[in-house]
């Protein structure tokens, strides 16, 4: 229900997006342990480059939910967490492709950057 109400609360604040913003957003907001969950698809080896899913063409029906929400929902945590709300409502209005203009860097590098910081020990 969290999940769902999220879609509705943000089209209607910020408007429309492309898909993969908004199921990783309504992923992160909906699920506390969303990290815990990436850590294990990655651990498994089921885990896809974000570079699959971040884009505007992505469909959400080419991967298993168990990818898609444990992984979007993840990496736009990150992005929330490291770089503000401000920035990721920049990128959901303006999509995939403002990624790099936003954020200072490509999607290849933020990747990078977000399982480095997943992947570390937590003290």
């Amino acid at each position: 229900m969290v999940h769902e109400l999220n879609h509705e609360v943000l089209i209607t604040l910020w408007g429309p997006s492309e898909p993969w913003i908004a199921e990783g957003f309504a992923a992160y907001t909906a699920e506390p342990d969303i990290d815990a969950q990436c850590r294990a698809l990655i651990a498994s080896g089921k885990a896809r480059p974000l570079e699959d899913m971040v884009n505007s063409w992505w469909n959400a029906s080419l991967f298993p939910a168990t990818v898609i929400y444990p992984e979007l929902g993840s990496f736009v945590k990150f992005l929330r967490e490291t770089y503000g709300v401000a920035r990721i409502r920049e990128v959901w209005r303006g999509g995939a492709g403002r990624i790099a203009r936003v954020y200072g860097k490509p999607l290849e590098r933020l990747e990078r950057d977000w399982r480095g910081a997943l992947t570390a020990v937590r003290h």
